[in-house]
């Protein structure tokens, strides 16, 4: 071989680490479920950090219907110790878009609530209503203060601001009528209250809700495609609280604040 040609061939490059991942990583983002990217991660397959990335992209887009600045709204989020649950939270952890939320849940403590509402009017929305009891939400308004309805006409979207009695915004969330429910989205981690929940499973908690309401509610997530089987003998009577050894807890964005029910989250406690 000549020395010019010898000078025009380039010596193959090493794969990187990032070019392994991708092709495993790719088929899965935006559309694989939090229980798949965390089973990817237990297998070596994708890197935390990566799921982090997925998770920190997702939160932003499905933000992206509610919000013009999705960081700064998170931002709102961990500076107020507020979070997101329900629907929102469930459809994020679920993934692949089958089915959309008909709004937002929004928890705040009662300190928080006139920034918020201030930061969601700057965003375009407007108080549409407000329930002082919180009775759309549970049988009794022990947990909730009021829920302030929020429109934004612009957007077509609304966010229900639910105000909890206590001073921590998770205390409400903590007596759903349901385990699939319990968790919850801040500005930079989700916390799952019941592992089954990522594989689309949820236990009824008796007594929380009117027993003619639980199969009204019952029918909408099983057309999300959630099922609902008896709950198991060893889940009842445990003491339980956000953040403790059987939630699931992982960051939605890299070096955010950890936050999971503030520093009180251990005085909100539940059994089923």
């Amino acid at each position: 071989m000549s020395e010019t040609n010898q000078q025009n061939v380039e010596e193959p490059s090493a794969p990187t680490l990032e070019t392994l991942i991708a092709p495993v990583l790719d088929p899965l983002r935006g559309r694989a479920g939090l229980g798949t990217l965390i089973r990817a991660a237990i297998a070596g397959q994708i890197r935390c950090l990566d799921i982090v990335d997925e998770l920190n992209v997702r939160f932003n887009a499905l933000l992206g219907r509610y919000v013009n600045n999705p960081e700064g709204f998170r931002d709102l989020l961990d500076n107020t110790e507020s979070v997101i649950s329900g629907s929102f939270a469930l459809r994020f952890m679920e993934g692949s878009g089958r089915w959309r939320e008909g709004d937002m849940d929004l928890y705040v403590e009662p300190g928080s609530l006139e920034r918020v509402k201030e930061s969601l009017r700057e965003e375009g929305y407007e108080d549409i209503h407000t329930a002082h009891d919180g009775r759309e939400y549970r049988r009794a308004g022990g947990t909730i203060e009021r829920v302030v309805g929020m429109t934004n006409v612009t957007r077509n979207v609304r966010i229900d601001v639910i105000v909890s009695s206590k001073k921590i915004s998770v205390y409400p969330i903590a007596d759903f009528w349901a385990t699939h429910l319990m968790n919850f989205l801040s500005g930079s981690v989700i916390c799952v209250g019941y592992p089954e929940t990522l594989d689309n499973a949820g236990f009824v908690i008796p007594g929380r809700m009117e027993d003619w309401k639980v199969p009204i509610l019952l029918g909408k997530y099983l057309r999300r495609g959630f099922n609902f089987p008896p709950m198991p003998a060893e889940l009842r009577g445990i003491v339980r609280y956000f953040g403790d050894s059987e939630c699931i807890v992982i960051p939605v964005r890299r070096g955010g604040r950890v936050f999971c029910g503030g520093p009180i989250a251990n005085s909100v406690v539940w059994k089923v």
